[in-house]
């Protein structure tokens, strides 16, 4: 496992999709959000990055996806990269035409439309599947949706409208999907169920995957690689098992050794920053 400062690509010679080096993100020209912060997404892998609130994890997913700007922020140093090309501050919509698309937060559909009228509203790309095929598989993925496809999604629950969020993303044909929070507000098991989906859809479509989370026992059991970012910096970084069985990072970060049933960063914060890390 690798700490801050000695971050290399960890991907084992795969090839990386998606790189983000040394980039430096401020707000307002003042603030800084991320300070040199590096990662790697190799193709067709999941990644999690976890951390606790206010860390630079959302602000990562902006600068990637062009969503800065509309936050008062700018990318100020370092590269993002895709296939090896600068993707670096350009729009929104250039950046998802590229093929890596942010899914929206589940309020970010449409309420006052049906399930199968916020699917056909989504542009799809022209490809080997067309869109009443990815359509058929997003129903297969989530059969809770083609149940109630002709239900107004406003009436919802608050994982029927998430699932609704990833299918709206999936329609796109990411090459890299990122996700920010994939549990936030939802029972457990929902958080299961979308996480298995998650699962599938990187094993059978190969679908890159970069997943911000702070259910780091959600997150680690799909992940191939995981990062964790403290203040803005890549703290550590490694394979799940070498998190979880790494003393320090299972006791300040995960909350696994003393504290049973701690799941979150939010459950274990205060505890955290009692102590230091210690070698």
């Amino acid at each position: 496992m690798e700490r801050s400062g000695s971050h290399g690509d960890g991907t084992g010679g795969e090839r990386n999709i998606l790189d983000v080096r040394q980039i430096e993100v401020v707000y307002n020209k003042v603030q800084i959000a991320l300070a040199g912060v590096s990662l790697a997404v190799p193709e067709g892998k999941i990644v999690a990055v976890l951390g606790p609130n206010g860390a630079g994890k959302t602000t990562m997913l902006r600068a990637i996806s062009g969503f800065l700007p509309s936050e008062s922020g700018k990318v100020t140093d370092g590269e993002i990269l895709l296939d090896g090309q600068s993707i670096k501050g350009l729009q929104p919509h250039v950046v998802a035409r590229k093929g890596v698309c942010i899914m929206p937060e589940a309020q970010a559909i449409f309420a006052s439309l049906t399930v199968a009228d916020n699917l056909r509203v989504m542009p799809h790309p022209a490809g080997e599947q067309s869109r009443a095929e990815t359509v058929e598989r997003i129903y297969t993925l989530f059969p809770r949706l083609a149940e109630r496809k002709n239900q107004t999604a406003g009436y919802m629950s608050g994982g029927e409208r998430k699932m609704l969020a990833m299918s709206r993303s999936l329609l796109l044909q990411p090459r890299v999907l990122m996700i920010d929070e994939l549990s936030f507000g939802l029972a457990p098991v929902i958080v299961d169920q979308l996480i298995e989906v998650l699962a599938e859809i990187n094993r059978t479509v190969g679908t890159s995957v970069l997943l911000v989370e702070q259910n780091a026992a959600a997150a680690l059991s799909i992940a191939h690689r995981a990062y964790i970012i403290e203040s803005g910096r890549v703290a550590f970084t490694g394979t799940p098992d070498q998190l979880r069985d790494n003393p320090a990072v299972r006791e300040l970060y995960l909350g696994l050794s003393d504290q049973a049933g701690v799941k979150s960063y939010a459950d274990v914060t205060q505890y955290r920053r009692k102590r230091r890390w210690g070698g």
